[in-house]
């Protein structure tokens, strides 16, 4: 599917709403992480987009930078083993490691002088 054929979300013509707190308080370096991935974003959609849609992007992208300084600044090593770990539970089938030969397979190896025909 292309981009062309992605259907955009319809955005209310309200204007994005600041957080309770009033705007987002980001380093410089965040804000500048803000920008770099608003303008990949209107790079790459930008002619698809209208005015709101744009400022619901850049509202969204700012929303989402300060959890995500928040989860990088969590201490981790090296060792840290992950919250959940993926165990692989094998469910055995039927016939595992044996061919099936297909009909007519069976029917020439019963019959070896006919020639197969």
């Amino acid at each position: 599917m292309t981009d062309a054929a992605l259907p955009l979300r319809e955005i209310s013509s309200a204007p994005p709403q600041e957080p309770a707190g009033g705007a987002l308080k980001l380093t410089a370096e965040a804000q500048a992480e803000v920008e770099a991935k608003v303008a990949e974003i209107f790079r790459r959609y930008g002619a698809k987009l209208n005015e709101a849609q744009k400022a619901e992007v850049r509202r969204l992208v700012g929303e989402a930078q300060a959890p995500l300084d928040a989860l990088r600044a969590f201490p981790l090593e090296n060792s840290d083993e992950p919250a959940a770990i993926f165990r692989l539970v094998r469910v055995p089938s039927r016939g595992l490691g044996t061919t099936r030969r297909a009909p007519a397979a069976r029917a020439a190896a019963k019959n070896p002088t006919d020639g197969g025909a």
